[in-house]
C-alpha cells in the first residue's frame, strides 16, 4: 500500500501564495494528465477533479481519488460536480457524461496551482457561470441548445449577454506555453476542447528530462 504524503489541496496551503513552483507544477500536472487519460481508455468520467481529489504519496507519485460520482461516458451523472470546477455544460444542467468535462476540471486544476488562486471561485451556479463566460467570451445568445432546469438554483437561463474574452488578461501571469495549454482546455464548446492524450504532446511537456515522480523533497 502507497503512504500518502497528503492532496494537492495540502500542498497548496503550505506553499508560498499557494503557488506551486513552475517545474513542480508541470511534473503534477502531466503526471495527473496521464492518470485522467488513462481512465478514459476504460470509458471513465472522473466529474469531479478537484486538488482535495488529487493525493501524493510520500514517494511523489500523484494519485487520482473520489469516484463517487464517476460515471460511463455517455451515461447519466448524477451530480454537477463541484461548481468551481465543473465545466459550463454542466452547471447548465447537461447530464450527459463526456471527457470533455474532465478537461475542463484539469484545466481549473492547472490553473490554480500555478496562480495561486481558484480561477472560477463564485458561490453560486450563477456567478460561476457568468465568470465562465466573462473568461470565455461569448458572442450572446444561448450557450447550449437546450432549455435545462438545475435542482438546486431553479432555472438556470441558457441565454446570455454577449461579452469579450478576458482570458488573456487572467493568465498573465502565466508562462505562455502554460497558459496556451490551458486556454485550449477552458474552451465554451465541449467538442472544441482536446482529449487529454492529445495534450500530453504540448509545448508545455517539452522541457526534459524531468522526472516521472516528485522528489520527496519537493512535498
Amino acid at each position: 500500500m502507497p503512504q500518502y504524503w497528503g492532496t494537492l489541496l495540502d500542498l497548496f496551503e503550505q506553499s508560498p501564495g499557494r503557488k506551486i513552483e513552475a517545474g513542480l507544477a508541470r511534473n503534477i500536472t502531466h503526471q495527473l494528465m496521464t492518470a485522467i487519460a488513462y481512465i478514459h481508455t476504460r470509458q471513465i468520467v472522473h466529474h469531479d477533479i478537484k486538488p482535495s481529489n488529487i493525493m501524493l504519496t510520500d514517494e511523489g507519485i500523484v494519485k487520482l481519488g473520489d469516484f463517487g460520482i464517476a460515471a460511463r461516458v455517455g451515461t447519466g451523472l448524477m451530480s454537477t460536480g463541484t461548481i468551481g470546477y465543473a465545466a459550463p455544460e454542466c452547471l447548465l444542467g447537461c447530464r450527459l457524461s463526456t471527457f470533455q468535462q474532465d478537461t475542463w476540471s484539469t484545466a481549473c486544476v492547472v490553473v490554480e496551482m500555478i496562480l495561486g488562486r481558484a480561477l472560477f471561485a463564485g458561490d453560486t451556479i450563477l456567478a460561476v457561470l457568468s465568470d465562465i463566460l466573462s473568461f470565455t467570451g461569448h458572442d450572446g445568445g444561448e450557450v447550449l441548445s437546450v432549455k435545462v432546469q438545475c435542482v438546486d438554483s431553479g432555472d438556470i437561463p441558457t441565454s446570455w449577454s454577449a461579452c469579450a474574452s478576458d482570458a488573456a488578461h487572467r493568465l498573465s501571469d502565466m508562462a505562455p506555453d502554460a497558459a496556451s495549454l490551458v486556454q485550449s482546455m477552458l474552451r465554451l464548446l465541449p467538442n472544441r476542447r482536446p482529449h487529454l492524450a492529445q495534450l500530453l504532446r504540448e509545448p508545455y511537456f517539452s522541457p526534459a528530462p524531468f522526472p516521472a515522480r516528485l522528489s520527496p523533497r519537493q512535498l
